[in-house]
């Protein structure tokens, strides 16, 4: 995701994971329901106020990096 979000800052990502640690690259958070059917939208989270914990988690990965 690190390099994804470096490499490609204006592109849009869909991505699905089950691993919170996730949530901090993320803007919007959408969860759907397996239904008979097909699915239904459970929950639309607006993520952005995690936007500065993602910048923290990018700051520290790349100091990580540059050791």
């Amino acid at each position: 995701m690190e390099m994804v979000i470096h490499e490609m800052p204006t592109v849009t990502i869909i991505s699905v994971a089950h691993r919170a640690e996730l949530e901090a690259f993320h803007s919007r958070k959408i969860t759907l329901e397996r239904r008979e059917g097909g699915a239904k939208l459970v929950s639309d989270i607006d993520l952005v106020q995690r936007k500065r914990k993602r910048n923290l988690l990018l700051r520290v990965l790349e100091n990580r990096r540059s050791l």
